[in-house]
């Protein structure tokens, strides 16, 4: 959230589209659907059916720019928070996406 930068965390063990548009929907059935979604350039991001996802829902979706995260600087500002508490939270490799309230 722009506003007030507050952080939704969905694990994810792929970044397949299918997975991603999974956990977006989860997000928009409890929180409500965005106006819009900026991303990298990712696979997930850029193909066909992230654009109908998107366009079924009037969410206006932005791309950062190649090979710039600063682009993006709130996402990469609370990646550099949240990594190191998922190193510290999940030790165990195997089940770690269980472990994220």
């Amino acid at each position: 959230d722009n506003l007030t930068k507050y952080t939704h965390l969905y694990p994810c063990r792929t970044t397949v589209t299918v997975g991603v548009l999974n956990r977006l929907a989860k997000f928009c059935d409890t929180r409500g659907i965005p106006e819009c979604i900026i991303s990298d350039r990712g696979t997930c991001f850029t193909g066909k059916a992230f654009a109908r996802f998107c366009q079924s829902r009037g969410i206006r979706h932005t791309l950062n720019s190649t090979r710039h995260p600063q682009a993006n600087g709130q996402v990469e500002r609370a990646n550099r928070t949240i990594v190191p508490l998922l190193a510290i939270m999940t030790t165990d490799q195997v089940h770690w996406d269980e472990r994220i309230p």
